[in-house]
């Protein structure tokens, strides 16, 4: 009640335009009695879920204030909070003629990965008709073998999350006992040792590996069965 208190002689004495809640919070409290809080005023930018949280940027381009600099062989991404360019990898070159629309940073345990959004010319292909039954094929789900198709070939996908689970598991013992005998300080907040730390990156390393693993051979199946038919 003190922080609605003081929005309301905030919007009394001193603010040139009320603040107001937002629509849906302003329902909340009419039938549940629901108390709101500094991130329910209207305006206010969202906050990150500690949780579920992604550790990603995302930024548009607005006069050019996005592009890739290229200096003694070295490529650097130029964006707005870093104008002086960040050194990067490029996965593939960039078309000539295309256009930068946005860049997206993203941390994936201790590396940084940056996905452009590229506007470039493309010819779409014409469909083709009168097509014989050799060139068409139909893809049955399956839970064991990822999918079946009509030929009777199954897709022999590797389960990667099943072959890491033993050294996931310890990793999660090792974590929990490093855990459990962390130090405190007076508030009683945990006080992570290095080795947790380092632990950590270790868990996100393998598990970035394993899904990046299932991602590469999810795409060069997809890729085979769109390049064959």
């Amino acid at each position: 009640m003190r922080f609605q208190a003081a929005i309301q002689k905030y919007n009394e004495e001193y603010a040139k335009k009320p603040m107001q809640y937002k629509k849906s919070v302003r329902k909340k409290m009419k039938t549940m009695g629901y108390i709101p809080t500094f991130r329910d005023i209207k305006g206010v930018p969202k906050f990150h879920s500690k949780k579920q949280g992604k550790f990603s940027y995302t930024t548009n381009q607005t006069n050019g204030n996005i592009k890739i600099r290229q200096e003694n062989g070295e490529c650097f991404l130029c964006i707005p909070k870093f104008k002086e360019g960040i050194f990067m990898i490029l996965h593939r070159d960039v078309p000539a003629d295309g256009v930068i629309k946005k860049a997206t940073v993203k941390r994936e345990g201790t590396r940084y990965m940056v996905s452009l959004s590229i506007d470039y010319p493309f010819q779409v292909p014409q469909p083709q008709e009168d097509l014989s039954p050799d060139d068409v094929i139909g893809l049955d789900y399956s839970q064991e073998h990822l999918y079946v198709d009509s030929n009777g070939h199954i897709a022999g996908y590797t389960r990667y999350h099943k072959i890491m689970e033993n050294r996931q598991r310890r990793m999660n013992q090792s974590l929990a006992r490093k855990k459990n005998n962390a130090k405190t300080d007076e508030n009683g907040t945990i006080l992570y040792s290095k080795n947790y730390q380092k632990q950590v990156w270790e868990y996100q390393k393998v598990m970035t590996k394993v899904k990046n693993k299932r991602r590469d051979t999810l795409h060069k199946m997809t890729n085979q069965i769109t390049n064959d038919y």
